[in-house]
């Protein structure tokens, strides 16, 4: 209450003490507005700020400490996979710019019908405290199989897929964090995405990248793929360019007969950043984060449509 200048019973007609859920963060409550609407409040942990601050130096200082002093820290570079980690986890003890995530990202993947994201009350939210609409459903992991065989799973993996790809290739802004415990089946057989805390920016330059190596993947061209991902980032001392090239042409190889929407896209994204490591090859930050998006995709897609 002292965070939204109100008592809470002046606040909402009702709200539950009980959390529904809780997390490292915060933890969310049930509650109905005055004027009947079902909604959800997140509650920021309190000294959860400083805490995360103090873990995020002390992360520093072993991804520093692992990147002067051992081989694997050279070829990995923990300190610049800490970058983009680092901004996220600091945006999202600010709940102001998750409930901006919502109204832009709602927005943005509008024209997908059989996606909801939970729309923001902004008159009852702060740095602390979020209040959105509560969407009834459940988990996707929490789903048993007669509730599966009830959906049509193979139209939601797409739409899902699909969005990614425009975040990713055409807004720009991605919701980060995609992974079962965040994406819901609705009442209504729709899916919501949950936990816009964390997301994912990428520059123009990068999104063309990106697409030429994911065309090239998907079409089957491994050297096209090789130089895609050699302008995404920047060589090292002892870059192995010959070993790169061919690393990336056998995993397209392995993978050439799937289609953009069927592609184990995690997983390859994952690889590549592997085979960086080893061949002394530097990718931006970003990559990571788009890898770790597509990695708890995956999953979804994967119980939604085996």
């Amino acid at each position: 209450s002292g965070e939204l200048g109100v008592r809470i019973s002046k606040a909402f007609a009702d709200f539950n003490p009980a959390p529904l859920a809780a997390a490292s963060l915060a933890q969310v409550h049930r509650a109905t507005m005055r004027d009947g609407r079902a909604v959800v409040v997140k509650v920021q942990r309190p000294d959860i700020r400083e805490l995360i601050v103090g873990d995020l130096e002390a992360l520093g200082e072993i991804a520093h400490f692992l990147d002067q002093h051992t081989e694997l820290g050279k070829r990995y570079e923990f300190d610049n996979m800490l970058v983009n980690l680092r901004k996220s986890l600091l945006r999202e003890l600010d709940f102001t710019i998750e409930a901006n995530n919502l109204h832009t990202i709602g927005e943005n993947l509008s024209e997908f019908e059989e996606l909801v994201i939970p729309e923001p009350i902004d008159d009852f939210t702060t740095t602390r405290v979020l209040t959105m609409e509560y969407i009834s459903g459940r988990k996707i992991t929490a789903l048993n199989p007669l509730r599966l065989m009830e959906i049509d799973g193979a139209l939601l993996a797409e739409e899902l897929f699909s969005a990614y790809l425009k975040q990713f290739l055409v807004d720009g802004l991605f919701h980060a964090d995609p992974h079962p415990g965040n994406v819901f089946l609705t009442d209504d057989d729709r899916i919501a995405l949950l936990d816009l805390g964390m997301v994912g920016r990428v520059t123009r330059s990068f999104q063309d990248n990106l697409l030429r190596l994911m065309l090239a993947i998907s079409e089957g061209r491994g050297e096209t793929a090789a130089e895609a991902a050699i302008k995404m980032g920047e060589a090292k001392e002892g870059f192995d360019r010959e070993g790169f090239k061919r690393r990336i042409t056998d995993l397209v190889a392995e993978h050439g007969d799937a289609v953009l929407s069927r592609l184990n896209a995690g997983k390859v994204t994952l690889e590549i950043t592997r085979i960086s490591a080893d061949c002394w090859f530097r990718l931006p930050s970003e990559f990571t984060m788009v890898a770790k998006a597509l990695l708890n995709l995956d999953r979804v897609v994967y119980t939604l449509d085996p």
